[in-house]
């Protein structure tokens, strides 16, 4: 059950929201609620979907509209009360349910993998420079108890250049620290595709922005098959390169797939999303094998086609049909149903296994 799928109660946002300074003992209050009401049946919970979504790229979005938004603070205002919020929740379920309800408890981090534009030195540590500020950002303290090193580094270094009295990033106390650091009980990960990252950090703007700290132009190989969604791009091999990520900087945590699927137009003999599914499965299995990678779990997104956010009804992720025509959201299994029941059934993704 994920508590927080970007829809907030109405009176919490019209008090501000992510940058409220109290948001974190409201939505504190609200799982202590859903603990107590559904934790006798739940065991596993999580408990804010993709805050790098919410925080980073919806606020982007926004401020193409209305240029008065303070870019390049309230991202880092928001990914503070994030990791506040969930820690709170985190450690009210430790003191106050564990030991009846057995339950588990973590969050859903969007992980986009980051490929090197060049073997450039500078190339290099720009795709690291965007897996910290993209997942390592919520990572790092879960795992270390504070934000990166280099985010902290460059966010306070730059800000000093552009007149701030203080860092844009926030600061944690250490009583923070202390309730942040090993507040998951596994990493929930949704992984759809990966991006290249090229060095672009020689000039300091004037106005903040998140893409100037990280500095790095981000971009995707024209060459990957591009799924309906225009920003799912194929490329099997990143999701393995994610994992071994995660396990080689965070010390190996368990990991579980939370989300990770493909878009079309809604055909039912829909292949591509069978090649989607097998490929990166695939290299799922390489990294439990191979790498020794604890991942421990799969979701496919989704079950069924869905209002996909700003997309509406245009893109389906579904390996069930919905016709939304119909008064009865008629319900028309796909290939992929059929496909990935068979994955289930026999634990196989080769066509002699599974035909």
């Amino acid at each position: 059950i994920t508590m927080y799928h970007w829809d907030i109660p109405m009176s919490i946002n019209h008090l501000g929201g992510w940058s409220h300074p109290k948001i974190a003992d409201y939505l504190t209050d609200l799982a202590d609620l859903l603990f107590s009401l559904y934790g006798d049946r739940v065991k596993t919970w999580i408990t804010l979907n993709e805050p790098y979504t919410f925080c980073m790229e919806i606020i982007h979005r926004l401020s193409n509209y209305d240029h008065t938004l303070p870019v390049g603070i309230d991202e880092y205002l928001c990914s503070y009360n994030v990791l506040i919020t969930h820690a709170n929740i985190y450690r009210l379920y430790q003191s106050k349910y564990k030991l009846k309800q057995r339950g588990r408890v973590s969050l859903a981090l969007v992980l986009h993998y980051y490929l090197p534009a060049s073997n450039s030195a500078a190339d290099t540590a720009a795709a690291e420079r965007m897996r910290l500020f993209d997942t390592g950002i919520f990572i790092h303290p879960l795992v270390h108890g504070n934000f990166p090193p280099v985010v902290i580094d460059i966010v306070r270094n730059y800000s000093a250049i552009q007149g701030f009295p203080e860092s844009r990033l926030p600061r944690f106390t250490l009583q923070e620290i202390i309730k942040i650091k090993g507040a998951y009980d596994f990493l929930g990960i949704n992984h759809y595709t990966t991006r290249i990252a090229r060095a672009n950090n020689t000039i300091v703007d004037s106005n903040p922005t998140l893409g100037n700290d990280a500095g790095a132009e981000v971009f995707q190989h024209p060459s990957w098959e591009t799924a309906a969604s225009e920003w799912l791009k194929v490329y099997p091999e990143g999701f393995r390169g994610a994992l071994n990520w995660i396990k080689d900087s965070y010390k190996n945590p368990e990991i579980v797939i939370l989300e990770q699927g493909f878009s079309d137009l809604g055909e039912l003999n829909d292949t591509r999303r069978i090649n989607y599914m097998q490929s990166y499965l695939s290299e799922g299995l390489k990294a439990i094998h191979l790498d020794k990678v604890r991942l421990t779990a799969y979701t496919q997104w989704s079950l069924l086609d869905n209002f996909e956010w700003s997309w509406g009804y245009t893109v389906k992720f579904g390996v069930h049909h919905v016709d939304f025509e119909s008064e009865n959201r008629t319900r028309t299994p796909k290939q992929s149903a059929f496909f990935y029941r068979k994955v289930i059934e026999t634990k196989c993704l080769v066509d002699q296994c599974i035909g």
